[in-house]
């Protein structure tokens, strides 16, 4: 810590006994002023001057007095108080003389200093001129400190006046543009982070600096230091902590002589405390450093208006950022199971009362910051809110709600709404816990309301946070009208069945309480459940209302442009935020809630064709299938395969193309229905198989007379999906609950009382979809009826010579190349390959590296059919080498060929020879998908460090990702075969 200190700045000095000054001297592996030291000696020497005088006065009235014949008490008595004693002579001499103005606690400090040099000067001249029985002593002493306690000192293990300079060393590194110096504009004008003198060196001096984030070292110092070191604000002497104490700790005491600070000659911002109480300086909830912290926050409050910005405003909301983050830390850990593996002595522990100060001393800058113009400051100062409401929630969130109403009912304030909707998705688990804040549930269904018309094409940031709201919101809760008729009214809680993990603390909260507490929180929290009960009846209206919203979002899109993209990086932003939104609450409503919303999305499908909403409106078609498949598919399958094969008997899809281009009208009703279809069909299973007859016949049909690329593209899509759907493993849901207390009826009842429930990673229930026998039967089925009849048609096609390959050549060969590309892409873990090799050895590391390459074992990551002698392994075994030699044959043919389309064709080929060579174990493209999705799911549901508990979406990620990545590690090191 002390070296860290050191490192806190380049160009100012840290320590004034490690500076250049000649005053001070190196003694006993410490630094010493010396002219302070020779002004303690002159002092102590006239302090015994004056002793010497008083014992000569004190002898001769000994010689010229008599004793009292009566018994008077004689010099020595302990009970004469009319006699001075000793110290009260020591002071009248001190007050009566003009020319010393040294005081009681300047002699102290003297003598303090005279006992230092001399212990310096004993353990300069050796060990062997010590006294026995003073190094008895010390160890008499040492044994009786307590184990544990550490080096500390008046501001832990801080001394007043090097707390004092941190202090201004921190008020020096915000960059304030405040007195005559350089300082404030050269921070106002440089890049940002750089301050003082740094702010106007040159980038070759500043690389010398070694990297370190000076805001998370003052942040570390200070939440470290917070501890009841001194005399609370409004106490009395008598409880005040003793001259030797430096912590009030009952029955013990420490070496530092500094626990009450002398109000003379202190006027900088570390000089902590309110007005002293009888001569003592009091402090913020009983500690210095939370003092400081409370005055500089009020030194710089000006500096954290939206008004007033500036580079500061980065710096000083990153340390608010990291000061609340370490204190949440160490509040935790100290109070996590009652402190059982936490290190830190009881007596130097955070309190309710430093707690409930700090969150209060930074509450009120940290709600003008997050209304800032820069969104570095924004997203600093919206953590630090998150880290107090984990640790006082009813001091921060009320807060927040105020500003959010008002904000959000006024939507002509752009930059404020964008503002509260970024900081409402920050704070969304800890409004919705009911363990952490039973009152701010209630508040959701009427926010949510409020952001609906947030999802506006033409503001990209402020439908992005809309979004990330509405995700936040929906991975802890369970949409349903609790109000409805059909849920009987039930005021019985579960929270004792629920286990929640408990932001700041553990336990229900109710340890310690008495009864009438215990009740008084029971009625509250029975109050705070009947409001959200009630709130629940406005969930149809709002889910009504976002559907529709997002339904018009999408019409609202730009016309397809070259490459068939819709607008710029902002629409494709704007599409992948609001399909994560509509995830994540189709994933949370009950199955009224989810009739209801299905019905509005059924009835575009059904009655509104567009361009522009192909390919999202079968995206929000998948993410209902995701929740519940069966019941999508059953009623879109049978009205999406009529309406295809009507259009189809129409013309559609007739005009014969190779390339990417802008499809025609008439095209336009087949393209929506195939899409919805595969949106349909999107993690469906063991429920296909109902349908299969139906699905084979449709798709063999679809593989003849779809003729254009658009099309040809979307039935290969279509391909891919029932065949993934049926070989892969993957999860079967994702809600917020394990499925078992997610189907029981008593959840039903009372599913608004599970809001805010984490997981552990042991708590996680999770079932799996495996391929069953009759699943690998129907694929085997379409390869053998679909796929392979267009591997005939390739093998014919190659075999015509160069000069027919017209353009009905190129458009068929690419578009069975198309379908049997997508069909082989998505089986990739349906065989487990033998190791056999036999192909020439290839490497990218030098011949002398590749040896010392260890390949890892094989792990167990799913393969469906791992018996060589089985026919079905067999059977696809044959399809994946067939479909190899097809493309070897195809690249060696299409170097004579006189084909049209000839870029089109070898662009395929090329593409199926990639997927011959690499897809294999697992798929790339939904590792990406799933990888991507962890971290941002990790990202935003990380509250405090070392967290243990999330919701159950996170775990479903990451377990999905880790069967994946085991995947991924098998398709490493494969020993290249002939064929490759």
């Amino acid at each position: 810590m002390l070296d860290l200190l050191s490192r806190l700045s380049m160009h100012h000095t840290v320590d004034p006994k490690i500076s250049s000054d000649k005053h001070w001297k190196f003694r006993n592996g410490g630094w010493v002023d010396h002219v302070r030291e020779v002004e303690a000696k002159r002092v102590a020497a006239k302090a015994l001057e004056e002793q010497k005088k008083i014992d000569a006065a004190t002898s001769e009235s000994k010689e010229g007095g008599s004793t009292s014949a009566e018994g008077d008490v004689v010099m020595g008595d302990a009970n004469d108080k009319s006699q001075p004693s000793e110290a009260s002579n020591y002071d009248t001499d001190a007050e009566n003389d003009e020319d010393d103005e040294t005081s009681i606690d300047d002699d102290e400090q003297v003598q303090d200093s005279l006992r230092e040099i001399e212990d310096a000067e004993k353990s300069l001249h050796g060990a062997d001129t010590a006294d026995p029985a003073s190094g008895t002593q010390a160890e008499k002493d040492a044994s009786k400190k307590e184990e544990g306690t550490g080096m500390v000192r008046d501001v832990g293990i801080f001394t007043t006046e090097q707390f004092e300079h941190i202090m201004t060393e921190l008020l020096r590194s915000c960059g304030l543009p405040v007195g005559s110096d350089r300082t404030g504009k050269a921070s106002t004008t440089s890049v940002p982070f750089r301050t003082g003198v740094d702010a106007t060196a040159s980038r070759g001096t500043l690389g010398m600096k070694k990297a370190s984030d000076r805001m998370w070292s003052f942040a570390m110092i200070i939440a470290y230091s917070l501890s009841e070191d001194g005399p609370k604000a409004g106490m009395g002497l008598s409880e005040a902590p003793s001259a030797d104490t430096a912590t009030p700790v009952p029955g013990q005491g420490s070496s530092t002589p500094s626990a009450v600070v002398s109000l003379g000659g202190q006027g900088t911002l570390a000089v902590p405390g309110l007005p002293a109480v009888k001569g003592a300086q009091t402090f913020l909830a009983g500690s210095r450093a939370l003092d400081s912290v409370s005055r500089f926050v009020q030194a710089t409050e000006t500096f954290f208006h939206p008004s007033n910005w500036g580079l500061w405003q980065m710096r000083m909301s990153a340390f608010l950022y990291n000061l609340s983050w370490l204190v949440l830390r160490r509040v935790r850990k100290e109070r996590k199971n009652k402190g059982k593996y936490c290190k830190t002595p009881k007596q130097y522990h955070i309190t309710e009362a430093i707690e409930t100060e700090l969150v209060l001393s930074l509450r009120t800058v940290c709600l003008l910051s997050m209304f800032s113009k820069d969104p570095i400051t924004v997203s600093k100062t919206q953590g630090a809110l998150k880290h107090m409401s984990l640790m006082k929630p009813e001091l921060i969130l009320p807060a927040v709600l105020e500003r959010s109403y008002s904000s959000l009912e006024a939507l002509e304030t752009t930059q404020r709404t964008t503002a509260v909707i970024t900081a409402l998705a920050m704070l969304a688990y800890p409004l919705l816990s009911r363990d952490n804040y039973a009152a701010g549930a209630q508040h959701l269904v009427p926010l949510l309301q409020l952001c609906i018309p947030g999802i506006d094409l033409n503001d990209p940031m402020k439908t992005m946070n809309t979004a990330i709201f509405i995700v936040m919101s929906m991975s802890t809760i369970c949409i349903d009208d609790m109000t409805r008729h059909e849920v009987p009214d039930s005021t019985a809680t579960i929270t004792d069945a629920m286990e929640l993990d408990r932001p700041a603390g553990s336990g229900t909260g109710e340890e310690g309480r008495s009864e009438e507490q215990k009740a008084a929180l029971s009625a509250e929290r029975a109050e705070a459940d009947d409001a959200l009960r009630l709130s629940t009846s406005q969930f149809e209206d709002r889910v009504v209302s976002f559907f529709n919203r997002v339904i018009r979002v999408y019409e609202s899109l730009p016309d397809e442009g070259r490459g068939g993209r819709q607008g710029g990086r902002s629409e494709t932003r704007i599409i992948a935020s609001l399909h994560a939104a509509c995830d994540a609450t189709c994933q949370a409503m009950s199955e009224h809630m989810f009739d209801i919303a299905f019905n509005i999305v059924y009835r575009q499908c059904t009655t509104t064709t567009s361009s522009i909403t192909v390919r999202h409106l079968g995206n929000l078609v998948g993410c209902f299938a995701r929740a519940n498949g069966p019941k999508v598919l059953n009623k879109l399958l049978p009205i999406c395969a009529d309406r295809i094969r009507e259009e189809l008997d129409h013309g559609a899809s007739s005009t014969r193309t190779t390339s990417t281009s802008t499809p025609l009208d008439s095209d336009t009703a087949l393209h929506h229905y195939i899409s919805v279809l595969r949106g349909a069909l999107t993690c469906v299973g063991t429920d296909v198989l109902a349908h299969k007859d139906l699905l084979l016949s449709l798709l063999r049909d679809m593989s003849e007379r779809c003729r254009s690329e658009r099309a040809y593209v979307n039935v290969a899509q279509l391909y891919h999906q029932v065949l993934s759907a049926c070989s892969e493993i993957y999860p079967l849901d994702g809600r917020f609950v394990n499925a078992s207390t997610w189907n029981d009826p008593k959840f039903q009842k009372e599913s608004h009382q599970w809001w805010g429930k984490l997981y552990s990673v042991k708590e996680v229930e999770l079932a799996w979809h495996t391929p069953s026998d009759e699943e690998i039967a129907f694929i085997l089925q379409l390869l053998e009826d679909v796929v392979k009849p267009m591997m005939n048609s390739i093998e014919a096609l190659l075999a015509k010579p160069g000069s027919e390959r017209d353009k009905v050549w190129s458009n068929d060969f690419c578009r069975y190349v198309t379908h049997v590309r997508a069909a082989s892409e998505a089986i990739p873990g349906l065989i487990q390959l033998e190791e056999n090799g036999g192909g020439a050895s290839v490497t990218d590391l030098a011949p002398e590296a590749a040896d010392f390459v260890v390949i890892p074992p094989r792990f167990r990551s799913g393969f469906i059919l791992t018996d060589p002698q089985d026919p079905r392994y067999q059977q696809v075994l044959a399809f994946r080498d067939r479909f190899g030699d097809l493309m070897l044959k195809a690249a060696k043919t299409s170097q004579g060929s006189a084909a049209e389309d000839q870029i089109d064709c070898v662009k395929q080929i090329i593409r199926s020879l990639e997927s011959c060579l690499s897809s294999y174990a697992y798929n790339s493209t939904s590792f990406k998908s799933q990888t991507q999705h962890l971290a941002f799911f990790r990202r935003i549901s990380n509250l405090y460090s070392k967290q243990t508990t999330f919701p159950r979406k996170m775990w479903v990620r990451k377990f999905a990702v880790h069967r994946l990545s085991l995947a991924r590690l098998n398709s490493f090191h494969r020993r290249r075969t002939a064929q490759d």
